[in-house]
């Protein structure tokens, strides 16, 4: 599933591409799918695309005429300047009769179109953008202190960061896994039992992970954009892209330590378990307390 870093990186590489372009028409493929129609019949000849946001895992289109498209991605959905032939669920036709593509093999992800109000409720309903966010990490402490006291009982700290959007956005499986591991925190134990120090910590390795995951981005997701990625990190280097929290030094080398591997980088054990469902959680017990 994307995460914040890809879904931001996706943005980059779309405004790259169709940015001030106008909409020549809209095709869709997935027949059964009741908003991508409503797409297709609100969307006007010659909109114009005068801008690319994203939020946590949303991402939108803003539209000359006033309107949005807003878009989710479920665990594979992506755009493209493509053709793929396969998965394609709508197509876009620009007056220079380029095209973008809306691919999607497991129809998990959502395309929606509307005015500002629909926008406004989606992204109201989000916390923090933990990429894009300028915030400290005692200041992003606070945010979790706040939320950890209003509990009113025992929560897993797995389960908070990968399903309170509302608190913090944008961060799903592979991130939670690696910052817990940087954080050297057992993904079994509750919010409720870190101390002040731990939750310090857990704050500066979010910040740290999810500025090194958009930086050094090697995830079969950004394989789409292949092309683009070779030049990301010049850009960011060169103030084109932000670089976020500049406060925290990139990595010079940068990988995933547990996330689908079977030892870390100092060949400790890495294990599984099911914490949160359909989800597999990686963690190192000689590292992870």
């Amino acid at each position: 599933m994307p995460e914040c870093p890809e879904i931001y990186i996706m943005s980059l590489f779309l405004k790259s591409k169709v940015m001030n372009k106008k909409i020549k028409s809209i095709d869709v493929f997935n027949k059964t799918n009741a908003k991508m129609k409503k797409i297709k019949t609100k969307m006007i000849n010659n909109n114009e695309i005068l801008d690319i946001s994203t939020k946590g895992k949303l991402l939108w289109f803003e539209l000359s005429d006033g309107k949005y498209i807003l878009s989710s991605f479920g665990l594979e959905g992506y755009w493209s300047y493509e053709e793929t032939n396969k998965y394609e669920k709508l197509k876009i036709t620009f007056d220079d009769d380029t095209n973008l593509y809306y691919i999607d093999k497991l129809n998990f992800g959502t395309l929606e179109i509307g005015k500002k109000e629909l926008l406004e409720t989606k992204i109201n309903k989000l916390g923090i953008d933990i990429l894009q966010t300028k915030i400290s990490d005692n200041e992003l402490k606070n945010i979790i202190v706040e939320y950890k006291n209003k509990l009113k009982k025992d929560k897993n700290i797995v389960k908070i960061l990968m399903s309170q959007d509302d608190i913090i956005c944008g961060i799903g499986n592979y991130l939670v896994a690696e910052i817990l591991y940087d954080a050297k925190i057992n993904p079994h134990r509750n919010l409720q039992d870190l101390d002040n120090d731990e939750l310090l910590k857990l704050a500066h390795s979010m910040r740290k992970l999810v500025k090194n995951a958009y930086y050094h981005n090697d995830t079969r997701y950004t394989k789409h954009y292949n092309t683009f990625m070779k030049t990301l990190q010049s850009k960011i280097d060169d103030g084109k892209y932000n670089e976020f929290h500049e406060d925290i030094k990139l990595l010079k080398n940068f990988r995933l330590h547990v996330y689908r591997q079977e030892k870390d980088s100092h060949g400790n054990e890495v294990k599984t378990d099911n914490i949160v469902v359909g989800r597999t959680t990686y963690w190192c017990p000689e590292i992870q307390k």
